[in-house]
C-alpha cells in the first residue's frame, strides 16, 4: 500500500500534472454526459511526450478512465475511436497502449 500511495503522489502532483498539461505533444479531453457531469478522461501522448522510447511515428493512449457508472455504454470504444482518429491526423503508423 505505500508503494502505491508513493506512486499517486508522485504521478499526480500538481507540479507533474502541470508539466504534463503544458507539454504541447499531449492531449487531455474529458467526456461529459448530457448534465454535464464528467464521465471519463484520455491523455494521448505523441513524439518525446511518450512514456517509452521504443515507438516511432507512433501515438500512445497514456491514460483512460472511465467512472464506474458509466462503464458499459460504449465509452471506451468513443475514446478509442478518437484516438484512432488523432493518429489518422497526425500521420501515426502506430497506436500503444501505455500502463
Amino acid at each position: 500500500m505505500n508503494d502505491l500511495n508513493q506512486y499517486l503522489k508522485e504521478s499526480y502532483s500538481i507540479k507533474k500534472l502541470k508539466k504534463e498539461i503544458e507539454n504541447t505533444n499531449s492531449s487531455f479531453y474529458i467526456f461529459y454526459d448530457d448534465n454535464n457531469e464528467k464521465m471519463a478522461y484520455l491523455k494521448l501522448n505523441i513524439d518525446s511526450a511518450q512514456s517509452e522510447d521504443d515507438f516511432e511515428n507512433a501515438l500512445e493512449i497514456e491514460r483512460i478512465y472511465i467512472q464506474k457508472q458509466h462503464q458499459k455504454k460504449g465509452l471506451g470504444r468513443q475514446m478509442f475511436s478518437l484516438a484512432i482518429k488523432k493518429a489518422y491526423e497526425l500521420n501515426k503508423k502506430q497506436i500503444w497502449l501505455g500502463v
